[in-house]
């Protein structure tokens, strides 16, 4: 390899250097440095290589001089910091809606963000099970699609799937054509939504994105989410996440509800300051939620067991009773039942 004598291209690679080769634990020395940037064909002495760093620092990057045991100069700050770039990683590999193999790449870039030896130890401590990984190797693809559609304000068409069991092996069905105006993609419990308005209906409906295949963005304009929520200005992903218990949707419902103190947290979590507190007793506590009625709101309901319970209004209650009636049929019959209703 030819060297390169540039000073714009040494102090390039001696950053490249002191990025995946330095941290606090892993100084590099002055002679290393020469020593790595000969093997990248740079050619280049210790004094200058000491402007070099100076250069280095008032461009903003901080390279610290270590004085312990170990000498040398390593970069002490980055764009993210261990920690981190840990969370990220971790959120990254544990997430359903993105496949194994998407998930290895995003983890490999975000390793490269790190130095050699600290990408090393977090490897060596992920899990990396694909247990429950989707198989849609185009959902990044597919994001990007709608994300533009809704910029753009147009209307999308896409084929949503459902899994089938046939007897062998579980895969997904043939799919449903749909003609969507696209508001917003939300996050929520380890699942991508996609809430639109479905041309047939004067509503907002919801998609997990993991089982959309196909998008397509259309010439045609989107239909405006006011004619079809409560949303004016803009579309409100924060309330109209706290409404859709589960992302199921439903007519709007004040619900008066009597919890045990031991679920404070749990709805402190879903409503935030959105609940109001009626009153509290030494066990026991009451709030108000706006929430959509839907089966969502059931099955969360459901989870707590006794430890909730609906004051009002009595359609809920009711509601909530029939279903208990259902599931004891089913322990009863010795076979679930089938509801009506699916997502």
């Amino acid at each position: 390899m030819g060297l390169k004598t540039s000073s714009k291209e040494k102090i390039l690679e001696l950053l490249k250097i002191l990025w995946y080769y330095s941290d606090k634990e892993h100084p590099v020395s002055g002679e290393e440095l020469c020593m790595l940037l000969q093997k990248q064909g740079v050619s280049s002495e210790r004094k200058s290589i000491y402007r070099d760093i100076s250069l280095l620092r008032e461009a903003g990057f901080a390279v610290v001089k270590a004085t312990g045991s170990q000498r040398g100069f390593y970069l002490e700050t980055r764009m993210f910091d261990l920690a981190e770039i840990r969370i990220l990683m971790d959120a990254i590999l544990s997430t359903p809606s993105i496949s194994a193999a998407k998930a290895q790449e995003l983890v490999k870039k975000l390793g490269c963000q790190l130095s050699c030896y600290q990408a090393r130890d977090i490897e060596e401590q992920l899990c990396k099970s694909g247990r429950g990984k989707s198989d849609n190797n185009e959902l990044f693809h597919y994001i990007d699609l709608i994300h533009r559609a809704i910029c753009q304000k147009k209307k999308i068409r896409f084929c949503y799937h459902h899994k089938l069991y046939d007897g062998k092996r579980a895969g997904l069905d043939t799919g449903r054509t749909f003609l969507l105006s696209p508001y917003a993609l939300i996050w929520l419990n380890d699942k991508y939504y996609l809430a639109g308005n479905y041309e047939k209906y004067n509503n907002v409906s919801n998609y997990r994105v993991d089982r959309i295949r196909s998008v397509r963005i259309m010439d045609q304009d989107a239909r405006d989410f006011s004619e079809v929520s409560p949303y004016k200005d803009f579309f409100d992903v924060e309330d109209y996440t706290r409404r859709s218990i589960n992302m199921y949707n439903g007519t709007p419902l004040l619900v008066k509800l009597c919890c045990d103190k031991s679920l404070l947290e749990p709805l402190l979590d879903h409503f935030g300051g959105r609940m109001e507190f009626v009153c509290c007793r030494k066990n026991t506590f009451t709030v108000l939620v706006s929430v959509n009625s839907s089966e969502g709101l059931l099955e969360w309901l459901a989870q707590f067991g006794p430890r909730i319970l609906v004051l009002s209004p009595l359609s809920l209650r009711k509601a909530i009773l029939e279903r208990s009636q259902r599931v004891k049929k089913a322990y009863d019959q010795g076979a679930p039942i089938a509801e009506t209703y699916a997502q």
